[in-house]
């Protein structure tokens, strides 16, 4: 397949060919920065804020990443949550709708590769699906654990499981959750719920610390 190089022209353009890269990878990487300081917006305006606001606050920094980098075919990503969000309403957290999304989650993400495959790597919005495929399968077994008796889950079942359905509120920030949703890591919805409720801070810390840890690991 002879694959035709966009043209994208201006600063970016300019910078990819100094440095080497590719456009695509150049804004791959300003995405991932950008998420450092969206981090920072979020934990001294946002942290402690009702969790609508901070499910809204993560969607729309998400999306508006996402669109940055693949433009419209980031609502890819949007269709899938949704066919997923409709199959949990209806059928539960039951055997049949893990089958069903997972079915559905990797044969959306396939046709995505055959689709947009070349002869070399490309970045494209199936990089960002396949985190959300895992993302949604992960959901779908957390709410299948949570249908079943205590005594049949493991210790860490228990602490992930789920006995309901989230709104689409919550699915939609824990799936467009700006530092991780293009290329990870993964984290199960019960960590979102809990990061948003505040519960991973000290009793007597107003705010958890944040920059010191981020640069040990850096």
């Amino acid at each position: 397949v002879n694959v035709v190089e966009p043209d994208y022209g201006g600063f970016l353009s300019n910078l990819a060919e100094i440095s080497g890269t590719s456009v695509p990878a150049l804004r791959l990487l300003i995405t991932v920065l950008t998420g450092y300081p969206l981090a920072l917006i979020h934990r001294y305006y946002l942290l402690g804020k009702p969790p609508a606001i901070q499910h809204v606050f993560f969607i729309t920094a998400g999306i508006s990443l996402g669109f940055y980098n693949f433009g419209f075919d980031i609502l890819h990503t949007t269709a899938n949550m949704l066919v997923v969000y409709f199959i949990l309403k209806i059928i539960g957290g039951t055997i049949h709708s893990v089958i069903m999304i997972l079915s559905f989650n990797m044969g959306y993400l396939l046709i995505g590769y055959y689709v947009t495959g070349t002869e070399s790597y490309d970045i494209v919005w199936t990089m960002p699906h396949c985190i959300l495929v895992l993302r949604l399968s992960g959901l779908a077994f957390d709410l299948y654990d949570g249908s079943l008796p205590e005594d049949k889950l493991s210790k860490d079942s228990k602490k992930l499981a789920l006995p309901e359905v989230p709104s689409l509120l919550e699915i939609g920030g824990y799936l467009y959750f700006p530092t991780s949703f293009l290329v990870g890591p993964q984290f199960p919805m019960r960590r979102y719920k809990d990061f948003v409720a505040g519960k991973f801070k000290e009793p007597h810390e107003s705010l958890p610390q944040c920059v010191g840890p981020a640069l040990e690991r850096a």
